[in-house]
C-alpha cells in the first residue's frame, strides 16, 4: 500500500483508493518539495532511486552510512513531500521515485523562470 502524499501523486483526491492527479502544484506542495529537496543526505536517496529504480529501505543505511532512525527520518520527509512512494511488503520497504510529481515540481519551475 502506498503512503503519505506520494500516494496522491500531486494534488489529488481519493475517489474508491484511486488517486485522481491535478496538472498543477499548490504554493504548499511545492515548499514541502522544496524543503524535502534541501538536504544532501536525501539528495543521495533520490539519485540511489535514480539508478535503482527501487531501493529497500535497510539498504540505505549502508549507502548513507546513517542510523536507521535517521533513515526513517529521511524517507518519511520525502514520502510526506511526495517526491517518493513507498510500499510494505511485510517487513521491508520498498521506495521509487515520484516521476509525476518530480516532473510537476520542474515543470513549475521552468515556467516561473521562462
Amino acid at each position: 500500500m502506498y503512503s503519505g502524499t506520494a500516494a496522491r501523486c500531486l494534488s489529488s483526491n481519493l475517489v474508491s483508493g484511486q488517486a485522481i492527479m491535478s496538472e498543477h502544484l499548490n504554493a504548499s506542495e511545492i515548499e514541502k518539495i522544496a524543503k524535502a529537496l534541501a538536504d544532501p543526505h536525501r539528495l543521495r536517496i533520490l539519485q540511489a532511486l535514480r539508478e535503482q529504480q527501487t531501493v529497500v529501505s535497510g539498504d540505505l543505511q549502508n549507502l548513507l552510512a546513517l542510523s536507521q532512525p535517521t533513515v526513517s527520518h529521511h524517507i518519511k520527509i520525502l514520502s510526506q513531500s511526495g517526491v517518493i512512494i513507498t510500499h510494505k511488503d511485510g517487513r521491508t520497504l520498498r521506495l521509487t521515485l515520484n516521476i509525476v510529481t518530480l516532473r510537476a515540481f520542474s515543470e513549475q519551475l521552468h515556467h516561473w523562470t521562462f
